[in-house]
């Protein structure tokens, strides 16, 4: 213990009121030759009352000297209880090693201080236990935040994804919305059908609605004579005269069809007189696909008008139809039922 201060004297000697007033002007922390400070000698000698004054004047109560020994080092060294007693309460750390790898109570144990052994032993053992609680209280903290972060996290990303679910409805309303205008628009325009008018004499009529509208009157004489149709030749074209053979077949077909659905109590109305002046009204350039398309457009049926086409029909046949022959042209039940009602009303 050489170079010692007056700190380190009054510390020795136990003058707590003297070192109390020297320690407004001095630094509790000074050192000697071997690293020691006030607070080793208070403790080595066993002063309660001067490490209490060094304390409370900022001595640093882990430091260690040259040997890496601190003050608890020092009490235990020279089995001063008390001192052992009041650093520990103090926060004195009894787990902290020396230069030799040992602790304050593994000191105390090889120089024979049984009791102050004991102490340090529990002091050790609660100070390991306040630092494991220590490093558990720390790992909760952390956990909390990280937990406070992911949720602030999920928070975000929940918010920005109900955002986009929102744009994506609305997208998909617009979009729907489109769709049903379009859809709306096809269908007026696919089913616009120019109102019927006044017919005047001699003029052929310019819709199915004009025609029906002149069905319940008498055929005029003056109308123009239907002209001849035009028929193809098998040295014209060959595909053009296997197609019109096939016309005729098909409608000989439906003509049979219909013999037999009347045979068996098919529902054939007296239209045909109706019909027959219908399609003299009509006239040769409107008698085929014109017409048909013109009746079904009335029904709001044009899509069917292929149907008939591809089996070569004209109005004409379709009034000859019975029930049972709309069924083998494989039309839907509703439509045949729609088919069969405008026809017995005609």
């Amino acid at each position: 213990m050489g170079d010692a201060s007056a700190l380190h004297i009054l510390a020795k000697e136990g003058d707590t009121k003297t070192l109390s007033q020297a320690l407004k002007s001095a630094d509790a922390n000074v050192v000697d030759g071997d690293g020691m400070r006030p607070l080793h000698y208070a403790a080595w000698y066993g002063h309660p009352g001067c490490i209490q004054a060094l304390l409370s004047a900022g001595a640093e109560i882990d430091a260690h000297d040259y040997d890496g020994a601190t003050a608890l080092h020092a009490a235990a060294y020279n089995g001063q209880l008390n001192t052992a007693l009041l650093l520990v309460e103090q926060g004195a750390d009894a787990t902290i090693t020396d230069n030799n790898n040992e602790t304050a109570c593994e000191v105390a144990v090889e120089e024979g201080h049984e009791l102050v052994a004991k102490f340090l032993k529990l002091a050790e053992e609660d100070h390991k236990a306040d630092k494991v609680m220590q490093r558990m209280e720390k790992a909760l903290a952390e956990a909390k935040e990280k937990a406070k972060a992911a949720r602030s996290e999920y928070a975000k990303g929940h918010k920005e994804a109900k955002k986009t679910v929102a744009e994506l409805e609305k997208e998909a309303r617009k979009q729907a919305k489109k769709t049903l205008k379009a859809k709306k628009r096809k269908k007026s325009k696919g089913g616009d059908v120019p109102e019927a008018g006044p017919v005047e004499k001699g003029a052929a009529p310019t819709s199915f609605s004009q025609l029906a509208g002149m069905s319940g009157a008498p055929a005029s004489t003056s109308s123009p004579a239907r002209p001849q149709r035009r028929r193809t030749s098998s040295t014209d074209n060959g595909s053009t005269g296997t197609g019109m053979r096939d016309r005729g077949a098909s409608r000989t077909s439906m003509t049979s069809a219909h013999s037999q659905s009347t045979d068996g109590g098919g529902d054939v109305r007296s239209r045909r007189s109706d019909t027959g002046m219908l399609l003299a009204q009509l006239g040769a350039d409107k008698d085929d696909g014109e017409a048909l398309r013109l009746f079904l457009a009335t029904l709001d049926m044009q899509e069917f008008a292929r149907v008939f086409e591809d089996e070569g029909m004209s109005l004409e046949d379709l009034q000859q139809c019975s029930a049972a022959d709309l069924k083998k042209l494989g039309l839907p039940s509703g439509v045949r039922k729609k088919l069969t009602a405008a026809l017995d009303s005609a």
